[in-house]
């Protein structure tokens, strides 16, 4: 009983790094672009895996994973609905992200947000209107 207790605080604890990673990142995200609109730069570059890094997009797929089986939505996406727009891409084909999913992953910084396209959630910067990163299999399937 006491192992399976410290491969629980283990998890927690390396669940609550991941997080704290990302949050940081995406400060830092939130940060650049504020900069950006102060002054006439252009905003930083964007690439797939910078926010939503491997050990991150672990930890979001468990969170999302869990609040399906708690009883939120689960994702049905049509078989025409599997294009995934790729970083730097227009959000205009996306959808919201269900409330009740998103209240189980980290708050955001108000540049940033969560929506879904095809089976991916990705990560929006709302104010450019644009895809940031992209957590690709984020849902979980549905057995039949």
């Amino acid at each position: 009983m006491c192992a399976a207790t410290a491969a629980y605080g283990q998890s927690a604890s390396s669940d609550g790094a991941a997080i704290q990673q990302f949050l940081r990142a995406a400060d830092s995200y939130a940060f650049a672009h504020r900069q950006a609109d102060r002054r006439p730069t252009v905003p930083r570059r964007v690439a797939e895996g910078v926010l939503l890094t491997p050990l991150v997009s672990a930890v979001l797929r468990e969170r999302i994973a869990a609040a399906v089986k708690a009883g939120c939505p689960a994702l049905e996406p049509s078989a025409d609905s599997f294009a995934v727009p790729s970083v730097g891409a227009s959000i205009a084909d996306t959808q919201p992200l269900d409330p009740c999913v998103s209240a189980r992953l980290p708050k955001l910084p108000e540049e940033l947000d969560y929506r879904v396209a095809g089976a991916a959630m990705l990560l929006v910067d709302t104010h450019l209107q644009m895809v940031v990163d992209v957590l690709h299999a984020a849902f979980p399937r549905r057995d039949n």
